[in-house]
């Protein structure tokens, strides 16, 4: 497949329908969504959640990836959340690679990204944690 292609929305109207989630409550519990999530070789997780710039990440939604990032630990798997912000406008497609990592969960902990002037793109995380993880057992 073209590599152009390949990571790109395939049904781009399908997409833009909105989700009704109001039928499937369960008292305080509401469903939550994932914005992208890489699997590697059953070795390495990475869930995504971009926001805009000020936006906040919800605490239920905080909850449940860190559940799952702990759930997949027991299984001797490394996983990670990365929280990641844009300034896109609405109408154009995010490029999800350029977005500035703000905060990523690990090891049970958030950790916030250090201030050294230095901003990581998701890209740079991702390919940081694939040469680490992957790579180097393979």
């Amino acid at each position: 497949m073209n590599d152009e292609i390949r990571g790109q929305i395939k049904y781009p109207e399908r997409a833009a329908q909105l989700r009704n989630f109001s039928g499937l409550n369960y008292g305080k519990i509401t469903p939550t969504d994932v914005d992208a999530l890489l699997e590697f070789s059953d070795r390495l997780f990475v869930l995504m959640e971009f926001k805009c710039s000020g936006v906040l990440f919800e605490r239920g939604q905080r909850l449940c990836f860190e559940r799952l990032v702990n759930a997949l630990a027991y299984t001797r798997r490394k996983s990670v959340v990365v929280l990641a912000e844009h300034d896109t406008p609405i109408g154009e497609q995010i490029d999800c690679s350029k977005a500035i990592v703000t905060e990523f969960f690990e090891g049970g902990q958030w950790h916030k990204r250090k201030n050294d002037g230095r901003q990581v793109t998701v890209r740079e995380f991702i390919d940081f944690y694939y040469q680490t993880y992957v790579l180097k057992d393979s």
